[in-house]
């Protein structure tokens, strides 16, 4: 299956730290994840999957 999340963006100011949170209990992805069920994170290596965190200058 593929899940398409959607881009969020925020300005995080200086001192802070972001943090990468992964919730299965999302009302807006129940459908994918439904009670009692499991939900497994993977990606082939020929395609892996990752996280961009772009950082602007000032």
């Amino acid at each position: 299956m593929d899940l398409e999340l959607f881009s969020t963006a925020y300005d995080v100011p200086a001192g802070h730290r972001p943090t990468l949170v992964i919730d299965t209990v999302d009302p807006l992805y129940i459908e994918h994840n439904p009670a009692g069920s499991q939900l497994t994170f993977s990606s082939p290596r020929a395609d892996p999957s990752y996280v961009s965190v772009p950082l602007r200058e000032k």
